[in-house]
C-alpha cells in the first residue's frame, strides 16, 4: 500500500498530514507517500494506492478540469479516494467532477450561521487515512470500562457521542442482549475493539468485572487508556498488596473466591500503573468539566460538559491508530516465536505492514497478524492482495479470548476450506491463534 496526496493550494494541510503519519513511526518503507508532482512513480494499474485530494476553498474552473483529468485514472482503477475540503458548504464546487460520487471529509465544523468553530482536524484526517491504508477494516470500535455506581451517566454520555462520531461503542448496559451469557459476550466484544477507555474513578477496582476487563485486555495487548477522575488516588491505593492479617495480628481467613478476587484487584492495579496510558482531562482547576450540580447528588449521576466530551473524543481519535499499530508490533514476536518453534523460516519478504511469509518443506504460508478478529470480508481482501504471489496457504494470526465460542467455530469453518478457484492453484485460508500473555486463571 502507498499513499498519494494531491494538494490544490493546500500545502499546509499536506505537510501537517505527512508529519502526523510519520509521528506514528511509519517511515517510507511502511507507508510510501507520493505527492501530486510524482505522477511517474507508480503504475496506473497498481491497486494498492490510497488517494487523498485536498481541495482548495475557491478553485477556478480550469483548476478543477485539470485535476479531474489527473484523478480520473484513479477512479477507473477502482482505488479508494478521500476528497477533503475545509467545510461541507458547497462541497460540490470544491472538488473535481470525477470525485463527486465519493463521500467527502470536512476538516472543520461550522455552526448554524456558517462560522467555523474549530481548527482543521488533521488528527481526524490522519486517522481516516491510516485506517484505510493499514488497518484492514474501517469500523472504529471502542470498549468503555467503568464502575456503574461511580460513573454511569458519564459512560452513557461518552457512548452516545462516540456513536454520533461513527464508532461502534460497547457499553455493557446497552450492548449485551437479554439472555446472553454476560461474561462470554463481554470478552467476545472486548477481543474485537481498537482500545479500552477506562473511566478511572477512585473506587474503580472495587468492581471485580472491571478488574477482569483490565487483566484480559492487557494480556491480549489491547490498548487501555485511563481517563483519570479528579483527586484520584486509585493507582497508589488499589495496587498495594492487600492486607494479609486481621486486626489482632492473626492470618486473615478468606474463601478461595475472595482470594482470587483480591489477587485480580492487585494485578489490575499493577497493570494500570505500568500498561495503561493516562488522560488527566478532568482537571479540578476546571470544575465546569464535571457537572455535579442540577440534582446530580450521586457520582453515577454526574455528567461532563460538551467541551470535556469533545476533548476526550479528539484525544482518542488522535491516539487510536498509534495504539492499534503498537498492538500489531506486540503480536509479531508472538507469531514469530510460534512459527520458528514449528520449524518455519521467516525471510520477512512480505509486502504489507506487519505481514509475514513463512517457509517450510517447500511450502509457503502468508500470515497477517491482526489486532482484531478477522472476518470473511478480511479474508477476501487478503485473497486479492495475494493474487499471483505463489503462497500455498494464508492465515490470520490473532488472539482469541474464547476459542470455544460458537461464533469462532463458525468463522474457522468458513475459512478452513481449500479454495480451488484460485489463479495459482488451491489455496487454504485459516486462523492461527496466538497465546495470551501473562494470563492466569485469576483473570477468568
Amino acid at each position: 500500500m502507498h499513499l498519494r496526496i494531491y494538494a490544490r493550494n493546500r500545502d499546509d494541510w499536506r505537510d501537517a498530514l505527512i508529519a502526523r503519519i510519520r509521528d506514528h513511526g511509519l517511515d517510507d518503507r511502511a507507508l510510501p507517500i507520493l505527492l501530486d508532482d510524482d505522477e511517474d512513480k507508480d503504475h496506473p494499474d497498481a491497486p494498492d494506492t490510497l488517494v487523498v485530494y485536498l481541495a482548495d476553498a475557491s478553485p477556478s474552473q480550469a483548476a478543477l478540469v485539470d485535476d479531474d483529468a489527473r484523478l480520473q485514472r484513479h477512479v477507473d482503477a477502482g482505488r479508494v479516494i478521500v476528497p477533503v475540503a475545509d467545510t461541507t458548504q458547497n462541497f460540490h464546487e470544491k472538488v473535481p467532477e470525477s470525485l463527486l460520487t465519493f463521500n467527502g471529509h470536512a476538516l472543520q465544523r461550522v455552526d448554524k450561521d456558517g462560522n467555523r468553530v474549530d481548527d482543521a482536524d488533521i488528527d481526524g484526517l490522519a486517522d481516516i487515512v491510516l485506517t484505510r491504508a493499514l488497518l484492514h477494516r474501517t469500523t472504529h470500535r471502542i470498549f468503555i470500562s467503568y464502575r456503574r455506581v461511580d460513573s454511569s451517566a458519564i459512560a452513557h454520555q461518552l457512548r452516545a457521542e462516540f456513536v454520533k462520531q461513527g464508532y461502534d461503542a460497547f457499553l455493557d448496559e446497552c450492548s449485551i442482549e437479554p439472555a446472553a451469557h454476560f461474561q462470554r459476550e463481554l470478552f467476545w466484544r472486548l477481543n474485537d475493539v481498537d482500545l479500552v477507555l477506562l473511566l478511572n474513578t477512585p473506587r474503580l477496582l472495587e468492581s471485580d468485572w472491571v478488574c477482569k476487563e483490565i487483566i484480559r485486555a492487557t494480556a491480549s495487548h489491547i490498548p487501555v487508556i485511563a481517563l483519570d477522575w479528579p483527586d484520584n488516588t486509585l493507582t497508589d491505593e488499589a495496587s498495594r498488596q492487600e492486607k494479609k492479617t486481621s486486626d489482632d495480628g492473626t492470618p486473615a481467613s478468606r474463601t478461595e473466591e475472595e482470594r482470587k478476587r483480591a489477587e485480580r484487584k492487585h494485578r489490575a492495579g499493577d497493570m494500570l500503573k505500568t500498561a495503561a496510558d493516562r488522560m488527566s482531562l478532568l482537571n479540578p482547576s476546571d470544575p465546569g468539566q464535571l457537572d455535579t450540580s442540577a440534582g446530580a447528588a450521586a457520582p453515577d449521576e454526574w455528567t461532563l460538559d460538551q467541551k470535556a466530551i469533545g476533548t476526550i473524543i479528539r484525544a482518542i481519535t488522535a491516539q487510536r491508530v498509534r495504539h492499534i499499530l503498537r498492538r500489531v508490533d506486540n503480536l509479531i514476536p508472538l507469531l514469530d516465536d510460534q512459527l520458528r518453534g514449528a520449524g518455519y523460516a521467516i525471510p520477512n519478504d512480505a509486502s504489507s505492514f506487519g505481514d509475514r511469509v513463512a517457509k517450510r518443506d517447500g511450502r509457503t504460508i502468508y500470515l497477517r497478524p491482526l489486532p482484531f478478529r478477522p472476518t470473511v470480508d478480511t479474508a477476501f481482501a487478503l485473497r486479492a492482495a495475494l493474487a499471483g504471489d505463489g503462497a500455498h496457504a494464508a492465515e490470520f494470526a490473532y488472539i482469541e479470548n474464547d476459542p470455544t465460542d460458537p461464533r469462532h467455530e463458525a468463522l474457522r469453518w468458513c475459512l478452513d476450506v481449500p479454495r480451488c478457484d484460485e489463479p495459482s492453484g488451491p489455496m487454504r485460508y485459516g486462523l492461527r491463534l496466538l497465546s495470551l500473555s501473562n494470563h492466569e486463571e485469576s483473570a477468568s
